[in-house]
């Protein structure tokens, strides 16, 4: 497990614990501040609902810039950590911000064709399954959360592994690789590929499904309790920045097994 992809990705993340902190710093603290802002304006809608309709959409619309941005700066400041050697300093950012642009981008791309199959393998569930049921708890809730919190990881994961080598290629200013080109590369990696993806939806669910059966089984979904809200977001935020930072790392490490001669899985 060591030598295999997964391991060796976290074996980088525990080595460099500190540079992953560092760097993970701003993606965690624009999640809980989302996060918050998402269950305030929530509570708040029921008083002024036009006015916050309006706000909301505006603030959605930089919240999405927001996100590709940190979390980009967050991917790249990793890959060439790891892949170039380069301190973190700024976040990667120093004197190239053609190139967060030109990731944030891509990365958009390729989340638009990876969201695609995972919709498609979800309908069968969608369709079988109503809002009312997936509020509940118990067995119900578990269920629909495993779904929809574990499904989107791995599938997704898996995606974005197979096709993401034109990513760290950006972050790397190495020669350009296309989607196309990526998937090919990869495909003898495949196995640990899959492994990585398995991974993924397992640190979801160990993350999401427990902290939403217990934390909302307490409160309303409007975080009317405040100290509830708050360890709501901070368990997502954190939620959110590990399954990142383990899918750039996952990322890394396959690049780097992809460029590098005589490596194996």
């Amino acid at each position: 497990m060591k030598n295999s992809l997964p391991g060796a990705a976290i074996a980088q993340l525990a080595q460099h614990a500190p540079t992953a902190i560092v760097i993970s710093l701003p993606a965690f603290a624009y999640s809980v501040l989302t996060e918050t802002m998402a269950m305030w304006m929530e509570r708040a809608a029921y008083d002024v609902e036009s006015a916050i309709a309006s706000v909301g959409f505006l603030l959605g619309i930089v919240g999405f810039i927001a996100y590709f941005a940190i979390f980009g700066a967050m991917a790249v400041a990793w890959h060439r950590f790891i892949l170039c050697g380069e301190d973190p300093i700024a976040l990667g950012l120093l004197g190239a911000p053609r190139r967060l642009i030109s990731y944030a981008i891509q990365w958009f791309v390729l989340g638009v064709i990876v969201f695609i199959p995972v919709m498609i393998i979800l309908l069968p569930f969608i369709f079988t399954q109503s809002q009312t049921l997936i509020l509940e708890q118990g067995e119900v809730g578990l269920v629909a959360g495993s779904v929809f919190v574990v499904a989107p990881y791995a599938i997704g994961g898996v995606l974005i592994l197979r096709f993401g080598l034109k990513l760290v290629a950006i972050a790397t200013d190495a020669h350009e690789i296309s989607f196309r080109d990526s998937w090919r590369i990869t495909r003898p990696h495949s196995m640990s590929v899959l492994l990585a993806g398995l991974l993924l939806g397992a640190v979801a669910f160990l993350v999401y499904v427990p902290a939403e059966l217990i934390v909302t089984g307490q409160l309303d979904f409007t975080g009317s309790d405040p100290m509830g809200g708050w360890l709501l977001a901070l368990i997502d935020g954190f939620g959110v920045v590990l399954l990142a930072l383990l899918e750039v790392a996952f990322l890394t490490e396959l690049y780097r097994r992809c460029t590098t001669p005589n490596t194996r899985d």
